[in-house]
């Protein structure tokens, strides 16, 4: 049972709870830690620690008995979800909850462990804090157009104005590209490898970073305070470098499993939805019979355009379908984290891993047991205008203020109390149909 506080739980209370289950003692037989069986499922005492939290205000017997009550309910709720098909229910949030967590050991064993800094690098690069560089830049999405840009800075446009005309980083086009002064360590390694590398006043030809094609030139150099190369600076670089090294490791496995994957575009299907999308940057509207037109092939797969939109209307940060690059770049780093990796790390069979599986089953329990309490539990509270009427006026003494005033309030707690109710009432019931049995050694 639940309840509002814990000093709620009368002795009448209590006594009902004891008397609908069965008690055993600790010495029949059953192992030392196991505190309560509810029919073949067990409750231990480190799962009861768990959820256990000791308050000084609350009597330390109560607050057990209300522990375990909610443990009891919660696998009275597991079993009853387990004989009405809830599975089924969260069979997709599960399988999500493993590749997650597979592809996190498989990052763990392609990159994590594969990373160690020698000791000269970390003194290379504290050598190179002592200088920073004034830079500007012009980013774009595509290698062809990063060229044509390139022509017409060779043919002496001013850099500026062209950064103002085709740059696409929102944050420095006004500016005229400018960054400002920049220290080592702090850009993309590629970026930054060429920034540093340039005599002032040079503009370097277009290369290839994490976020685009990049032109960059040089306005100005100086010299800094480094400061001292003690444990701590030590340290800090360290890491760093270690953070890079994993995210160099990272991008270059990431890129292979694409590479891999023979993903091929149509690009006629992707002009057309260019086109569809009339100039706007979200989900554009298509046709049902452009529908089946196959968007993308990986693996001996294929992607129709109704699955990629239907994908993308999903997701909380979309392409740009008014870029045909823009829905590239989606697809890709979507096949690679939500596909290619997990089946990856399940082709290593890291899903097979002890761990992964006791880590499955608890999960599984976690989804289970709200989505048995969703059904069974919160849908069945409904509240009428007329109930929070009479409710308010039952309890005028609490909330000391008009209706309109409080409504939220007064709907809250009717609705608690509703749901507390059905709780107690599904509790008894299954109760009846399961058997329950407690240790008398709490």
């Amino acid at each position: 049972m639940f309840h509002k506080s814990l000093t709620c739980l009368t002795a009448v209370k209590y006594f009902l709870f004891i008397s609908a289950i069965f008690i055993f003692p600790s010495a029949d037989g059953y192992a030392g830690d196991i505190i309560a069986r509810v029919s073949s499922k067990t409750i231990t005492k480190e799962e009861f620690e768990k959820v256990y939290r000791p308050r000084k205000d609350v009597n330390e017997d109560s607050l057990k008995q209300v522990t375990l009550e909610r443990l009891i309910a919660d696998k009275l709720f597991l079993i009853d979800a387990e004989k009405k098909g809830f599975d089924e229910n969260i069979k997709e949030g599960l399988e999500q909850f493993v590749d997650r967590m597979i592809v996190r050991d498989l990052y763990n064993q392609v990159v994590t462990k594969r990373v160690k800094v020698p000791e000269y690098k970390i003194k290379l690069y504290w050598y190179k804090l002592g200088t920073e560089v004034k830079v500007r830049h012009i980013l774009v999405r595509e290698e062809k157009r990063a060229n044509e840009v390139y022509k017409e800075l060779s043919r002496g446009e001013n850099f500026a104005t062209l950064a103002k005309k085709y740059s696409e980083d929102g944050s420095t086009k006004d500016k005229g590209g400018d960054l400002g002064w920049i220290k080592w360590g702090s850009r993309d390694p590629v970026f930054e490898k060429v920034a540093f590398s340039l005599r002032q006043g040079v503009t370097s030809k277009p290369i290839k970073t994490r976020r685009g094609y990049e032109i960059i030139q040089v306005l100005n150099k100086r010299k800094t305070d480094k400061g001292e190369y003690t444990g701590k600076k030590r340290e800090e670089i360290r890491k760093g470098l270690e953070r890079a090294e994993q995210a160099r490791l990272a991008d270059g496995y990431l890129e292979h499993l694409q590479s891999i994957s023979g993903l091929r575009f149509n690009e006629s299907v992707l002009d057309m939805l260019v086109k569809e999308s009339k100039g706007r940057r979200g989900v554009p509207s298509v046709s049902e019979d452009k529908q089946g037109f196959i968007v993308a092939c990986w693996a001996g797969r294929r992607v129709t355009v109704k699955q990629l939109l239907d994908k993308a209307n999903i997701e909380r940060r979309g392409p740009v379908f008014n870029d045909k690059e823009s829905i590239k770049n989606w697809f890709k780093q979507d096949l690679v984290m939500f596909r290619l990796l997990p089946m990856t790390a399940r082709r290593y069979l890291l899903h097979k891993q002890g761990d992964v599986e006791e880590k499955v089953a608890t999960q599984r329990e976690r989804l289970l047991i709200p989505e048995y309490k969703r059904e069974y539990i919160d849908s069945k509270i409904e509240i009428e205008d007329e109930d929070i009427e009479t409710y308010y006026e039952a309890n005028k003494e609490i909330y000391k203020d008009e209706l309109k005033n409080v409504r939220y309030r007064v709907e809250k707690d009717l609705t608690n109390e509703k749901k507390e109710q059905i709780t107690e009432g599904l509790i008894e019931k299954l109760k009846r149909e399961i058997k329950v049995e407690i240790s008398t050694q709490l």
